[in-house]
């Protein structure tokens, strides 16, 4: 799972999982989801970290198709690991057609291909639709 907190969002999460009691059954699991938080705050800012997300943008990088992002609080989404190496979360861009995705038209009630959408019509209509009216 992979979620883009802000550092005051990421604060606002420490602040409730401290709060939890120790007499609490979630006492554990929230000091390790704390000890988590604390040891990827200090991974992802390293300049490591960095060298690793700069190298994967460098050698596989591809504006629109893949990227690495280079968040502006200095966290990159690098997992390194016990081998000399780290793994680099890229963004891979696919398509809603080259995923299946379909629509049903709100104008003719048939189902299309996303790519069959007019952006201009709304989210539900059409190009066919919109070259009627």
């Amino acid at each position: 799972m992979w979620i883009n907190l802000d550092p005051n969002e990421l604060e606002i999460i420490r602040i409730g999982l401290a709060e939890i009691s120790p007499a609490s059954n979630w006492y554990e699991s929230a000091q390790q989801v704390l000890k988590k938080l604390d040891e990827w705050e200090t991974t992802s800012r390293s300049a490591d970290s960095k060298a690793y997300r700069d190298a994967a943008d460098e050698l596989y990088g591809r504006e629109g198709e893949l990227e690495f992002d280079d968040s502006s609080d200095g966290t990159n989404c690098v997992s390194a690991g016990a081998d000399p190496g780290a793994y680099v979360m890229g963004w891979r861009w696919v398509t809603s057609d080259q995923a299946g995705l379909t629509f049903t038209c709100e104008c003719c009630d048939k189902v299309k291909a996303t790519d069959e959408l007019d952006p201009e019509a709304g989210d539900k209509i059409c190009k066919d639709c919109t070259k009627e009216e």
